[in-house]
This record gives C-alpha cells, sequence and structure tokens, in this order.
C-alpha cells in the first residue's frame, strides 16, 4: 500500500473536444500524448530558500486532535487580527471569516462531546471562550 501511494497516479485525458471547445483528433483521443503521469513531489507548491530552511527548522507537531484545535485556533485569530497573517505577515481583521472560524470550533465541540479526553475538552472550551470574547471586542471596536 505504502510503495503504490509513493508511486503517485497517472491522468488520461479521455475527452473528445480540447480547452477551447473545438474537437479533438479521434487517435490523440486517450492517447500516449494525452496521458500525464502525477507524483505527490510534483503536486507540492515550490518554496523559496527562506521558507524552506525555515521549514525545515521547525518541527512538526504530532498530529492529534488538540493539534488540530489550535490550528485552527491560530486561523481564527489571524482572521480576527490578533496575530499576523503567515504569508502576508501582516495584522488583517476579517470579523466575518472569524466568524465562521468560531463557528466550526463550535460545531467540533457539540459534534465530539462525550466523545473528548478532559485535556481535549478543557482545550477545546478555553479556546471557544477566548475566541469569542474576543470576537465581541471586536464588533464593539
Amino acid at each position: 500500500m505504502a510503495d503504490e501511494q509513493e508511486k503517485g497516479f497517472k491522468v488520461v485525458d479521455k475527452r473528445s473536444f480540447d480547452v477551447d471547445g473545438s474537437e479533438k483528433d479521434s487517435s490523440a483521443a486517450g492517447g500516449e500524448e494525452s496521458r500525464r503521469e502525477a507524483s505527490p513531489a510534483t503536486t507540492e507548491p515550490e518554496l523559496s530558500d527562506e521558507d524552506e530552511a525555515r521549514a525545515s527548522a521547525m518541527p512538526i507537531p504530532e498530529l492529534d486532535f488538540v493539534t488540530f484545535i489550535l490550528s485552527i485556533f491560530h486561523s481564527a485569530e489571524c482572521h480576527l487580527g490578533l496575530s499576523p497573517n503567515p504569508e502576508t505577515r501582516e495584522c488583517v481583521e476579517s470579523l466575518p471569516l472569524a466568524k465562521e472560524t468560531i463557528d466550526i470550533l463550535g460545531m467540533l465541540q457539540e459534534k465530539t462531546q462525550g466523545n473528548l479526553t478532559g485535556e481535549e475538552e478543557r482545550i477545546l472550551s478555553e479556546v471557544l471562550f477566548n475566541l469569542r470574547m474576543a470576537y465581541v471586542k471586536a464588533v464593539k471596536k
């Protein structure tokens, strides 16, 4: 199974028309020239040398529920203008996106009720409380 994932996948274009809507030559449809091979390495965006060095220097945290919640929390903080956007390094407030992100965390809390460990429940509750208070403060500005 791991070998299959590392090999990538093949995309075969069997459409009988081109992008502009004109009909393709019938011998080309499904032919070798319409096959493209994609691998996981070619589908990732290219990083600048600086970004690549920074990414390799940072350890990747173990992916668990708490890490997932904290990731969403950070996104909400960015939308509230409390922390800089990692790409632009600017603090830009977007209250509709902040509200949507907070609502997603609320939905996760509702849907996972009774299925979380004590620590996961506590962290999710604290994150939601803090974000909701920050949202109310931002709306009242």
